[in-house]
């Protein structure tokens, strides 16, 4: 995907469409590396997104980088940064991108265990994703909170929201984040 991606991009950039060779092409980058947890590598093509976006003052894309930029962060350990972008993604309001920059801040309050904070985050990000029913911000919300109440130590909450990530991902057939929310769940029974 990256090396097709990266070549649409040189098409575009040839044709002169500065929209689809610079915003769309990196935000493609972006979401790719995230798809496939290459953090690192989110970072470069969502900021250039996010520059040209906020430049033409497209607040919805700008928001989709934004979202982007915070998972990175997050999983990168630099909460700093991920709840920078997860705040300016909320502040846009743009409803696709609510829940994932939630479940970000309740993944961040639950590494600083603030854990009433992070259930709040993760209940808002559970809420937001069934508005507009997505649920593929619907499961990493689970996601979220199961492995908050996991950290809290409430096993019983914990094991009902690993299950309900697991049956998502499993109706979305996407075997990838079914191996890695089963791997999330294993660590319950680790403690």
């Amino acid at each position: 995907a990256v090396e097709h991606l990266a070549a649409a991009g040189r098409y575009y950039a040839a044709a002169g469409n500065q929209v689809c060779a610079v915003g769309m092409t990196n935000s493609g980058l972006a979401y790719a590396y995230l798809l496939n947890r290459r953090y690192c590598e989110v970072i470069a093509p969502a900021e250039t997104a996010l520059a040209y976006f906020n430049g033409i003052n497209h607040a919805f894309w700008s928001a989709i980088n934004e979202a982007y930029l915070a998972e990175a962060w997050f999983y990168l350990a630099d909460c700093e940064q991920a709840e920078h972008y997860a705040q300016s993604g909320l502040r846009r309001e743009e409803p696709v991108v609510q829940p994932y920059c939630l479940y970000i801040m309740g993944q961040i309050r639950r590494v600083q265990e603030r854990f009433v904070d992070a259930r709040r985050f993760c209940h808002d990000a559970l809420r937001a994703a069934e508005e507009i029913d997505d649920p593929w911000a619907l499961a990493p919300a689970w996601l979220a909170l199961a492995e908050t109440e996991r950290d809290a130590r409430h096993v019983e909450e914990a094991e009902a929201a690993f299950a309900q990530a697991i049956a998502i991902y499993e109706r979305l057939d996407v075997a990838q984040e079914i191996f890695y929310a089963n791997e999330l769940r294993n660590t319950l029974f680790a403690q």
